[in-house]
């Protein structure tokens, strides 16, 4: 899925680092994502579980998802199939399919 290039290794805790040539319409959205993605992290360890993508998609968002298609979103969002979604994975899901929806 990812199409975005970074400079240096994705590092949990530091300011998020936008991509690469990303055009100046996306930088606000990536920086959105990103502190969206931070305030949902309720375990605070840099990544997102099945259960809080659950609460992401289905309270935050508004959107009632089953937890079976929870579970393909997840899978289809973690780029590098880790099972986990770093804050890279989530944000450029985010502007690419949320933000364009809202």
């Amino acid at each position: 899925m990812s199409h975005y290039t970074y400079d240096s290794p994705y590092e949990k805790g530091e300011p998020f680092e936008l991509p690469n040539n990303i055009p100046s319409d996306l930088a606000p959205k990536m920086l959105r994502a990103s502190k969206f993605f931070r305030e949902q992290d309720r375990n605070q360890n840099g990544k997102l579980q099945y259960k809080e993508l659950y609460n992401v998609v289905n309270e935050s968002l508004g959107v009632d998802m089953p937890l079976k298609e929870i579970k393909k979103l997840f899978l289809e969002i973690d780029d590098n199939g880790n099972s986990e979604i770093t804050e890279r994975e989530f944000c450029e899901w985010y502007v690419d399919y949320v933000e364009e929806s809202l």
